[in-house]
């Protein structure tokens, strides 16, 4: 975890100042991948703000992972290094979290979610330009969805 830093302050998060159009139809479509797969428990890499947490977590055995203990994640860890059990998750979402990491751990961290996940994997990143949507399938059981 040597190659983390903070990222940001807590304060950061707060929603009058955080949450815009863009970032609230992110969370949208965000939750619409989520209850598409209707998974049985889900950990989400990158606890944020929190407001997808607060959406799901009445629904889904809801987890969440950040390095900021700051943020009160349910683990505190690194996407590298998931101090979390194989196959653990139906579900791993990661939202713009990957594009605060060196490019050269962006496998790494790929892998490291696929190990956590029992089935799925979805991925959000920051993009200003046309939307991109994906699937790829490793197998029959899991899957990789990416998407802006």
């Amino acid at each position: 975890m040597s190659d983390f830093k903070k990222q940001v302050d807590v304060n950061h998060y707060n929603f009058l100042k955080y949450v815009d159009k863009n970032r609230f139809m992110s969370f949208y479509y965000q939750l619409r991948y989520i209850y598409s797969i209707n998974p049985s428990n889900v950990l989400e890499v990158g606890h944020g703000s929190g407001f997808i947490k607060k959406i799901l977590q009445s629904e889904f055995d809801f987890k969440t992972l950040d390095i900021e203990s700051g943020l009160n994640p349910d683990i505190v860890g690194s996407v590298l290094e998931m101090p979390i059990k194989d196959k653990s998750f139906d579900l791993v979402c990661c939202f713009q979290v990957l594009e605060h990491i060196p490019f050269y751990n962006f496998e790494r961290a790929l892998l490291e979610m696929y190990r956590v996940s029992k089935k799925n994997v979805i991925i959000s990143l920051p993009f200003s330009g046309f939307r991109l949507g994906f699937e790829v399938r490793i197998n029959k059981k899991k899957k990789i969805f990416y998407f802006y």
